[in-house]
């Protein structure tokens, strides 16, 4: 007895047939269903998981702080900090960990890359870690701007092992018209995976100046509201972070319109010609005074100027010419509770008299002793401006006092 196939096997066949240059069995051309057949390659691919999984553009510069000498993370640690009388434990605190890049001419960002560690045994493959490029804040090498980032976006976990670089690709390059500071950074909560460091201390594990260290923590919801952005600071491990960078401008070193020059750090500066030679001078923190020599250096004349045997300190100065005769004279304001500011009257040759005590400016205070109400006297001026509030042609001075750090909210 014959066997019929039935109908939707029939147009089934006939549809292979078709489709591999022959006809039904019936048509008699050769290459039909018999045809031999190219092994078909299964797609093994993983559908896209996260934001940040593109290709990366070859050719790019690669900015890094890390060594690359070991590899720890802050879940193997019992770290914790203690301010203002608080003890925070970093591990139960949220937190961001963050690194400072220095782009020193215009680029385009295409993404960075980034070692994970802390990640829980059997976490959900499809797990997204969250990280991003941030502007800076504040130009202190730690603070960034987390409100506004520039770009943000994950990777899953399935693509991440301990020890290895994953890469986080922009959808379009960043744009960096000027140099400055972006921050590779993400928020953490406890028991969330981290950012692995390197370990070895930079700048021998001083983080005071500012260039030593290059990653930083924050904690958002610690400070009892105290402090604008929580609590920040610098970490003196560098985290294996790095940024991907196409610079669009290169020009020879001795083609660049600035050149560095080779003076001491400072936190503040201002400049002007005390000495009315044509040339801007400076003067910095300490205080300091240096000469502009008009060839691009510059001498250190604290000590001609006669400022170095005032005894003054201060956290820097401004320019100005109250009494209209001319001449520069310099206000120095002192971040202390226990340094007074000083008004220095300038006489056109590079030196100074301190006039301090017949202005009437004074910086005396009593409301808030913070802690010592004898030698707490002072009101810490954190910056000054010359200005002429009333128009009379006389220039007035504005003071910005600070506060005391170890008072409460109750204290104001």
């Amino acid at each position: 007895m014959r066997r019929r196939l039935v109908p939707s096997v029939v147009a089934l066949l006939a549809l292979l047939a078709a489709g591999c240059g022959g006809t039904t069995p019936e048509g008699g051309r050769d290459g039909g269903l018999d045809a031999d057949l190219p092994d078909a390659e299964p797609d093994l691919t993983p559908p896209p998981c996260g934001t940040g999984g593109r290709p990366l553009q070859g050719g790019l510069a690669e900015l890094s702080w890390d060594d690359g000498v070991g590899a720890a993370n802050l879940r193997e640690k019992t770290w914790s900090i203690t301010v203002d009388g608080t003890t925070y434990q970093l591990n139960a605190e949220v937190l961001w960990e963050a690194v400072r890049f220095e782009v020193d001419h215009p680029a385009r960002i295409h993404g960075f890359s980034v070692q994970w560690a802390g990640i829980p045994d059997g976490v959900d493959p499809a797990t997204e870690l969250r990280a991003g490029l941030y502007p800076d804040f504040g130009y202190n090498g730690f603070d960034f701007w987390q409100w506004e980032p520039l770009w943000e976006g994950t990777r899953c976990a399935r693509d991440i092992q301990p020890g290895e670089w994953v890469t986080y690709t922009f959808d379009q390059p960043l744009e960096l018209a000027h140099p400055g500071l972006v921050y590779v950074a993400h928020q953490i909560q406890p028991q969330d995976p981290v950012f692995a460091f390197d370990l070895t201390e930079t700048g021998d594990g001083d983080c005071a100046i500012w260039a030593n260290c290059h990653s930083a923590m924050n904690l958002p919801n610690a400070g009892g509201g105290v402090y604008y952005n929580g609590i920040s600071f610098s970490f003196q491990y560098d985290y294996l972070v790095r940024l991907h960078v196409e610079y669009t401008e290169q020009l020879a070193p001795t083609d660049r319109i600035f050149q560095p020059r080779d003076l001491p750090a400072h936190s503040r500066a201002a400049f002007g010609d005390f000495d009315n030679d044509g040339w801007d001078d400076l003067v910095t923190d300490g205080p300091a005074l240096y000469r502009n020599n008009g060839d691009g250096t510059f001498t250190d004349v604290t000590a001609a100027s006669g400022v170095a045997a005032m005894g003054l300190s201060a956290g820097g100065g401004v320019w100005g010419d109250y009494d209209n005769d001319g001449c520069l004279d310099l206000f120095l304001f002192s971040e202390s509770l226990t340094q007074a500011d000083a008004l220095l009257q300038g006489h056109c040759d590079g030196t100074f008299t301190d006039v301090t005590a017949g202005s009437g400016i004074t910086d005396y205070q009593t409301y808030n002793p913070c802690g010592d109400p004898v030698n707490n006297v002072r009101s810490p001026t954190a910056a000054a401006a010359w200005v002429d509030l009333d128009a009379d042609g006389f220039l007035d001075l504005y003071l910005a006092n600070f506060i005391c750090w170890g008072a409460t909210p109750e204290t104001y």
